[in-house]
């Protein structure tokens, strides 16, 4: 998505030596910049098949045989519960809209918790966290209370 480009670049900047995990990766956008910022390693997740397909097409177009990158086709939620402490030491939280109606507000922020919980919960000491919301019912400052 094109309003994600200067977080892309951003990120890049910040990927440099480090494990980086792309969690809700879609078409893998945040997994490219990552690998272009000299990231170790690349991984993303996806509850969609479709998505890790497409991810793994875009890495492959961009980087074709780079072994830094793997793909993981899992609920964002299980694979945070399976994963190490300190596994990664910078994560990428970028899920589809948790609130599309203000009468899911509430259960929205809820999920918006609860994931940034997990991730700060596993993340490496010292790591980055890029979080983001695309809910047109959650205001900036709900949203930065609620991580």
């Amino acid at each position: 998505f094109v309003d994600q480009r200067d977080n892309r670049a951003l990120l890049q900047r910040y990927s440099g030596g480090r494990r980086v995990l792309n969690m809700f990766c879609y078409t893998g956008g945040f997994s490219v910049y990552a690998m272009r910022g000299d990231a170790e390693l690349v991984h993303s997740v996806d509850s969609s098949e479709k998505a890790v397909t497409l991810t793994d097409a875009n890495i492959e177009l961009n980087f074709p045989g780079d072994g830094r990158h793997k793909s993981f086709a899992v609920d964002a939620f299980k694979f945070l519960d399976g994963m190490k402490h300190g596994e990664y030491d910078l994560i990428v939280l970028d899920p589809p809209a948790f609130a599309k109606h203000r009468s899911a507000l509430r259960n929205a922020l809820r999920g918006y918790q609860r994931l940034n919980y997990k991730a700060f919960e596993k993340i490496a000491p010292g790591g980055v966290l890029f979080t983001f919301s695309c809910s047109q019912a959650v205001s900036r400052e709900q949203f930065r209370l609620a991580v």
